[in-house]
């Protein structure tokens, strides 16, 4: 071949292979993709935790309670700071990396005459089992019985858990709580389990139409 029409079609191939790989490098680039259910990427860019699930005390401090009901009848009773509850969980989680997901959650319970509130940042590890591992931590807010009436008080702390996820589908977690106002600390584990996305969805569901079928039902003679 002439060295000129060489030349030629190296520099034709050549200009036709950049845009190519350009096209190439541009695909590699994920673009943008909320999902209800969490993957990793580059299924998803980000997603929501939807969750809700029971955790069960295991161990609590407890604080020795007076009540007075009038007419010199004073009850006095030692009652666990913490108790077993219901837990609805939502928040954004943005993927970092192929393995990895950072963002926060906003939990509330149900909890005595009051409820439990915890604002968390969370961390995710994914796994090529399809199984993930969450670390979270952050404030704690709870409402606290008085010790000497009817009243309740709300208190301040920390907030501590460990999750195993399952496709986030279902869930196993472990949590530590500490109340560090009102003048002494209290501490709390739990065991919990929970479901995400479709499973959170109808758990939800389910609790809502029996607590409507109960009020429904009123009092029994």
């Amino acid at each position: 071949m002439n060295p000129r029409r060489r030349a030629f079609s190296v520099v034709i191939v050549a200009l036709v292979a950049t845009p190519c790989s350009a096209q190439s490098d541009t695909a590699t680039r994920i673009p943008p993709h909320l999902c209800w259910r969490g993957r990793p990427l580059p299924e998803c860019t980000s997603f929501w935790i939807t969750e809700f699930g029971v955790d069960a005390v295991l161990w609590s401090t407890q604080t020795r309670v007076r009540q007075n009901f009038g007419g010199g009848d004073v009850y006095d009773y030692s009652a666990r700071d913490f108790d077993s509850r219901f837990v609805w969980t939502v928040g954004p989680m943005f993927n970092t990396g192929p393995r990895t997901a950072l963002g926060g959650t906003l939990s509330i319970s149900p909890f005595g005459e009051g409820y439990r509130a915890a604002i968390e940042a969370r961390r995710r590890w994914w796994t090529s089992s399809g199984l993930a591992l969450d670390l979270s931590a952050g404030a704690l807010r709870m409402d606290v019985p008085s010790r000497t009436n009817f009243s309740s008080r709300d208190e301040f702390g920390l907030t501590a858990g460990a999750f195993i996820v399952g496709g986030d589908l279902i869930n196993v977690n472990g949590r530590v709580d500490l109340l560090v106002t009102g003048g002494k600390p209290r501490v709390g584990t739990s065991l919990g389990l929970g479901g995400g996305s479709y499973v959170a969805l109808v758990g939800s569901i389910l609790l809502g139409l029996l607590i409507v079928a109960y009020i429904s039902a009123g009092p029994i003679d």
